[in-house]
């Protein structure tokens, strides 16, 4: 342990310490949503170079080392998830460098991944729902309601007209 490198990147210390832990899917959320893509990229160059330097006959895929464009952050997300998929399936994960953070803060907090924000939109979910029903049964009964006031004063009108009386509306 005394010689093990130690390299400071807050994504890749939160990606190293949640992976295998969490589901891929919220730990490519937090990614993605937490870092920028310059964040991303620099961290993804830093895995590269980690990989390089590994004592290990595995042929990992390749990853282009440069993303530009649209939804980068997305995109550097996926290769860094890809190159981590396939260190953990080689069991390497030993042989990356410790990865560190000097500020905590740097790091997403899980949690809103992982339970208490998913059960929020599930609920505003189904509140939308519900409230999209709603709606429509407001507008019919408003429709319905409108035929039988339109139906009442007609008839009130006809009522009125047999026996001479005079209707104001």
């Amino acid at each position: 342990m005394a010689g093990e490198r130690v390299v400071l990147s807050d994504a890749l210390c939160f990606l190293k310490s949640k992976f295998g832990k969490t589901g891929t899917k919220s730990l490519r959320a937090a990614l993605s949503d937490f870092y920028s893509g310059e964040e991303l990229s620099v961290a993804k160059q830093q895995l590269l170079e980690d990989i390089s330097v590994m004592k290990s006959s595995v042929k990992f895929p390749h990853v282009p080392r440069r993303r530009d464009g649209d939804d980068k952050a997305t995109r550097v997300t996926d290769d860094i998830m890809l190159l981590f998929t396939c260190i953990d399936e080689n069991k390497l994960i030993d042989q990356l460098p410790r990865y560190a953070s000097d500020n905590p803060d740097a790091m997403p907090s899980i949690r809103l991944y992982e339970g208490d924000f998913y059960g929020i939109i599930k609920m505003l979910d189904k509140r939308n729902d519900k409230i999209s029903e709603y709606g429509s049964e407001i507008a019919i009964l408003s429709r319905d309601l409108q035929t039988v006031q339109a139906r009442s004063i007609n008839r009130d009108n006809n009522h009125h007209s047999r026996f001479g009386l005079c209707v104001n509306n």
